[in-house]
């Protein structure tokens, strides 16, 4: 969810890192998404 209430889609690495950064992903939704990233950067491309 961004900060706006809004399910957040097509998210880039950068963006994360944006979201990381001022606190939209905080907590421990920080373990999961780079857990998620690190999926996609060794060629997951969906569920």
């Amino acid at each position: 969810m961004g900060r706006d209430g809004e399910v957040v889609t097509g998210l880039t690495p950068k963006k994360v890192d944006s979201l990381i950064e001022d606190g939209t992903i905080s907590g421990g939704m920080i373990p999961k998404i780079q857990c998620a990233l690190d999926a996609v950067r060794s060629g997951v491309k969906a569920r």
